[in-house]
């Protein structure tokens, strides 16, 4: 994989994350000069997050040497409702959970990185692989698990059956996931929006999920929010969401699909062809470090 398919997949991703937030009221985005700060004021950190070295235009930049350490305490305070600095609006006064996303090309870049994070109070709590496939090279693998039905969401009720698969990553599940996806949905139900849903059901039961991004004017499609219920894993149904998403991008126009796999998911999707072509990180706060 190339510079290029980097440089893609995180442009996607930073397009991905604040999509609803930027279209939604109450919700807030800023730009922190180095780092975007999306604010949904829900108490889930699935939906408050700093895109490290993005601009308030969502397009990848650079942080100054030295402002590192600014930034950081910065995010920090937003989030736990405190003042913050000169010039931009007032938090609300409760406090949130949130993360940091950055990425690396490198394990070399990465080890820079963690050090100006970890001298701030953050660690590590996700590490994932980005990757890429050129669409004209994808060949899909044989045929969907018997009795699965993927579909586009396009109802109340399928946005409804979407957000319960991804609640039930959490015990109890995540009512904020519930409570996000229900005032997007006009946002979500435009006719060509970038952002397209889609839920895999066994018989009425929503089981899987999955979303669709689309990047740099359609020609790159990213995969997000794979998600299925615990009870229904091992099956197959993760395998036919990405196939259902990769010929969506086809369909769309996309020449190149990328996601973010974890160390368990990286060996499903090189079987799809995908490559790595790069790191992406999610920093937590010391109390809540993973690695």
């Amino acid at each position: 994989m190339t510079t290029s398919h980097y440089q893609a997949a995180r442009e996607n991703l930073f397009g991905h994350v604040p999509f609803l937030q930027r279209r939604m009221p109450g919700m807030l985005i800023r730009d922190l000069g180095g780092a975007l700060l999306v604010d949904s004021g829900l108490g889930s950190d699935t939906f408050n997050k700093v895109l490290w070295e993005c601009g308030g235009d969502g397009r990848p930049c650079r942080v100054e040497r030295g402002a590192e350490d600014g930034l950081l305490q910065a995010s920090k305070d937003w989030f736990a409702g405190k003042r913050p600095r000169p010039g931009m609006a007032l938090p609300p006064a409760t406090e949130r959970p949130f993360t940091v996303w950055a990425s690396a090309e490198d394990e070399g870049a990465l080890n820079r990185q963690r050090t100006a994070f970890g001298r701030n109070g953050y660690g590590i709590g996700e590490l994932e692989t980005g990757m890429a496939l050129p669409l004209n090279r994808w060949t899909p693998e044989g045929r969907p698990p018997e009795g699965l039905r993927i579909v586009q969401v396009g109802t109340s009720a399928e946005l409804s059956a979407y957000a319960d698969v991804l609640a039930a990553n959490w015990n109890p599940p995540d009512g904020d996931v519930k409570r996000l996806y229900k005032a997007a949905e006009q946002v979500l139900f435009q006719a060509v929006a970038p952002m397209r849903l889609f839920v895999g059901f066994a018989g009425e039961v929503p089981v899987v999920s999955g979303e669709l991004f689309l990047s740099e004017k359609g020609n790159t499609v990213g995969l997000h929010m794979i998600s299925t219920r615990e009870a229904f894993r091992r099956r197959g149904f993760g395998g036919a969401m990405t196939a259902a998403l990769l010929r969506a991008g086809q369909a769309a126009g996309a020449s190149l699909a990328v996601l973010q796999a974890s160390s368990e998911g990286e060996p499903v999707y090189r079987r799809q062809g995908f490559e790595p072509c790069g790191l992406f990180v999610e920093y937590v706060l010391s109390e809540e470090i993973l690695f």
